[in-house]
């Protein structure tokens, strides 16, 4: 018999009447439970049961990356789709005894196996041994080591108490869940990039550039959430996240930088936590970022109002200020810094002196694949002046320049710390003898201004403040202000 999440992903149209109930009785990704719940939402009537049962991962404290939802994730998505607990069961150790049995079993399978006798696994487990089979003729070995080391460590987790085995059930009452209990979420999968130009140009006043969307969004970069009034009809907001590459404390991991968020300017009329805006970040921030999730870290660059009201409701705390340096002269003297067109290639070894210096802090990979991405395949790579500094044969720092409104902008800038004020006053010459108008201007987060020192700059405050995600357990609730480095090149739509 299949499991009636299955035929809910498989037939997600509503046949005739509610129904009494809907069980979820399997471990899901976390990817899933939103479209599971919004599905399961439209087959009950109000009162209706909601019975989820499955693995799901308590709140932790450590960096922990899984496909299993957390408690808090179902709990807060079940509220704002109109579900209301009213009863949690927890059956952790019944999990841990079947887990102890297998385990059993696995080692019993491979003392048979070695005596040549044959002793097939339990039936529950039969699927996952399958699984791990391979077709030569070391398949049961290593199968069972994999097998063993698979369930050695989710035995770890219960232990530890960082997986539960629960079962919770819910009631379906909209009258409860606010004024968007009803909406029908999707997520990137579910709609074609032309399906947001609407609420893209009412929210920006700026024309929808589809290749630049896909450019941001594409090759599984992007994530999101939209939100539609019912099945099939137009979407009237969108909450959208891009993966980055970030070296965090020394450490290779994944930030999401939130961008394009919008909404119909019908619907803002509403505020606080019954606000669609609300609904849509909330889901978004539970899914995508904290402890357990694809991303440690969020980021953005929102506009005041954006970031008042987020703050107001918890969604974000601020971690920094977005300032603005102007180099009105060409500074200490640079040596003989030679200036040429950037191949991204060279911009490897740069990236490997500068992220040395970062290890107490936080910085977007800079490397030449990075870069390339960046700077060189964007739609609008005509407008970037990628260049690499150069002293004698030596490659001393990368840059990355852009004329906007008549000044000379600098992107990006890769080179270890030490370099950089002689690398900016070369750049500010460049500028100074190019035929567009403007001097240079580089935009920073306030901290790593005070922190490389630079004397004789003018520092002009942009009124941009840098969010970190406050609403679900993750690592920017203990990030220390200022960690974070970033740049004009950081943001999606400079």
């Amino acid at each position: 018999m299949k499991d009636l999440a299955d035929l809910l992903v498989e037939n997600p149209v509503e046949s005739a009447g509610p129904r009494a109930c809907v069980l979820i009785a399997r471990t899901i990704h976390h990817r899933e439970q939103m479209g599971l719940l919004c599905r399961a939402r439209r087959r009950l009537g109000d009162g209706g049961r909601l019975i989820v049962a499955g693995e799901f991962l308590r709140d932790v404290g450590e960096i922990m990356p899984s496909d299993l939802p957390t408690e808090f994730s179902l709990r807060q998505l079940a509220e704002r789709l109109g579900f209301k607990l009213i009863e949690q069961m927890d059956w952790t150790a019944g999990a841990r005894r079947s887990l102890a049995t297998a385990r059993a079993r696995i080692a019993g399978q491979s003392a048979a196996e070695s005596s040549g006798s044959r002793f097939p696994p339990a039936a529950w487990l039969r699927s996952l041994w399958i699984g791990l089979k391979s077709e030569d003729d070391r398949a049961s070995t290593d199968a069972s080591a994999r097998l063993e080391r698979e369930l050695a460590s989710l035995a770890a987790d219960f232990e530890a108490g960082h997986r539960r085995f629960g079962c919770f059930v819910f009631a379906l009452d909209t009258a409860a869940g606010g004024p968007w209990s009803g909406l029908e979420l999707g997520d990137i999968a579910s709609f074609e990039p032309e399906e947001v130009a609407g609420v893209f140009e009412e929210s920006f006043n700026t024309p929808f550039d589809a290749a630049l969307w896909r450019w941001k969004y594409g090759a599984g970069k992007g994530t999101c959430i939209v939100a539609r009034e019912r099945p099939g009809g137009e979407i009237i907001a969108h909450y959208g996240g891009v993966a980055r590459e970030i070296d965090y404390f020394g450490a290779d991991r994944l930030a999401l930088q939130i961008c394009d968020v919008m909404v119909k300017p019908p619907m803002r009329r509403q505020y606080g936590r019954g606000s669609l805006y609300f609904h849509l970040a909330a889901t978004l921030l539970e899914q995508e970022i904290g402890y357990t999730a694809n991303h440690v870290l969020g980021f953005g660059f929102p506009n005041r109002p954006v970031m008042k009201m987020a703050v107001r409701l918890g969604l974000y705390g601020k971690v920094d200020d977005y300032v603005e340096l102007g180099f009105a002269d060409a500074g200490p003297s640079t040596g003989e810094l030679r200036i040429e067109p950037l191949r991204p290639e060279s911009a490897d070894p740069l990236w490997a002196l500068m992220r040395q210096d970062f290890r107490d802090g936080v910085v977007g990979k800079r490397d030449g694949d990075y870069l390339r991405y960046r700077y060189f395949i964007h739609p609008g790579a005509e407008r970037y002046f990628p260049l690499l500094l150069s002293k004698g044969r030596d490659p001393f720092a990368v840059a990355v320049l852009k004329h906007h409104e008549e000044q000379w902008l600098l992107m990006d800038l890769v080179a270890p710390l030490a370099r950089m004020d002689a690398a900016a006053g070369a750049l500010a010459a460049w500028a100074e003898a190019r035929p567009e108008p403007g001097s240079l201007a580089m935009w920073l987060t306030r901290a790593w201004v005070e922190r490389l020192g630079w004397r004789g700059r003018i520092v002009k405050n942009l009124g941009i403040e840098i969010p970190f995600n406050a609403w679900n357990p993750a690592p920017d609730q203990t990030l220390p202000q200022g960690a974070w480095w970033l740049t004009a090149g950081d943001m999606d739509f400079i």
